[in-house]
């Protein structure tokens, strides 16, 4: 079964959903369908969360969240010039690949 669309972004506001989004997200990162990844993250049904979402968005006022989500960086290119036999060598390859 299918999520309804933007389904899925509403679990990192409410507090029952908050803790175990950075899990949710992996989870369906794996290629898991939506409705799988809520049952298996949460032990929900979609209908279920469908319920508490409207349940949710019935509140006086929602927090608003802005969770940080660090990337790794990608370690620095290594560069260093070429000796001249691999100049020579690269020169020639790329003559050969011209002809």
């Amino acid at each position: 079964m299918k999520a309804p669309a933007g389904l899925s972004p509403t679990c990192s506001c409410s507090e029952d959903y908050r803790g175990r989004v950075s899990e949710f997200i992996g989870v369906l990162g794996s290629g898991q369908d939506t409705a799988v990844a809520f049952n298996t993250v949460y032990g929900r049904s979609v209908a279920q969360v469908v319920i508490d979402l409207q349940f949710y968005m019935k509140q006086s006022a929602l927090p608003v969240a802005s969770p940080k989500y660090a990337a790794d960086k990608p370690a620095p290119p290594q560069v260093r010039p070429l000796s001249k036999e691999d100049q020579d060598r690269v020169v020639a390859e790329l003559g050969k690949k011209g002809k």
